[in-house]
């Protein structure tokens, strides 16, 4: 079904395989368990709210371990990608970005007002 999806949104065929790969992968979790997976997580607000009322996820974020939840490694990007395929159907992706990847858009539009 997940590559289904990915077929029709034409996701990059590199994407599809990484996919797959990780559904057939003994090493990793394969249910569907996560409520929730927050990505770029800081510290950790959004999961720790989402535990108090009960739901069950994962959260990473460089800060906490650069060695593994590096988005631009082949490893940290292949947990994020696992962590996010194991949400349950309806589940939530919080992904927040760093503030200052959007200096850019703010340099270009800082003069208008709504």
């Amino acid at each position: 079904m997940v590559v289904a999806e990915l077929l029709r949104w034409r996701a990059p065929m590199a994407l599809i395989l990484i996919v797959l790969l990780l559904g057939f992968n003994p090493l990793l979790e394969q249910r569907e368990d996560n409520d929730y997976v927050e990505i770029f997580a800081g510290a950790g607000e959004i999961s720790g709210r989402l535990r108090q009322d009960g739901a069950g996820g994962s959260a990473m974020d460089l800060l906490w371990n650069p060695m593994v939840f590096d988005l631009t490694t082949d490893v940290g990007f292949s947990l994020a990608l696992n962590e996010v395929r194991r949400l349950r159907p309806g589940g939530v992706c919080v992904i927040a970005l760093c503030c200052s990847s959007f200096s850019s858009m703010w340099l270009a539009c800082h003069f208008l007002r709504v």
